[in-house]
């Protein structure tokens, strides 16, 4: 637990610049990546950073449950803290359907506090969510993106 205490200070040192190359490579990572559902976040002028950085500063604590949020924490400790970036990606992935729907603004705004929740309403067990987030993770192509970190 220490040494998640110690990660979360290493994001916010420095003026916040770990957070912010994090924030960068997201952004540009989604562009690439992800360009339909960026596009629809662009259209309803809807700033996906603003909770991105809430998942980062807090090791996704602040939306989702602590038996999922330890497995994150487990990705990262085993790994390094850029895999928090990916597990951010894998998370965007596994929702971009549902997202890329939304038509409004607030629609959007109030589906990210329950993005978590989402899952479940489409009938995936919370098993069936973490497996996603695992095998995206450890995928070759998110792999080819650590590289980039």
């Amino acid at each position: 637990m220490l040494y998640l205490f110690i990660l979360t200070l290493e994001i916010l040192t420095d003026g916040f610049s770990l957070l912010h190359k994090y924030l960068d490579l997201f952004d540009s990572i989604l562009n690439k990546t992800f360009s339909k559902l960026k596009k629809r976040f662009d259209e309803i002028e809807f700033s996906y950073l603003l909770w991105l950085s809430k998942w980062l500063q807090t090791l996704f604590t602040y939306n989702f449950e602590f038996s999922l949020i330890r497995k994150f924490w487990d990705i990262i400790l085993f790994n390094n803290l850029d895999y928090i970036l990916l597990i951010s990606l894998a998370i965007i992935d596994y929702h971009q359907n549902k997202l890329i729907n939304i038509k409004s603004l607030d629609e959007m705004v109030s589906t990210f506090p329950i993005i978590y929740e989402i899952g479940h309403k489409i009938d995936k067990t919370f098993e069936d969510f973490f497996d996603f987030i695992y095998k995206k993770v450890t995928s070759k192509k998110y792999q080819d993106l650590i590289k980039f970190l």
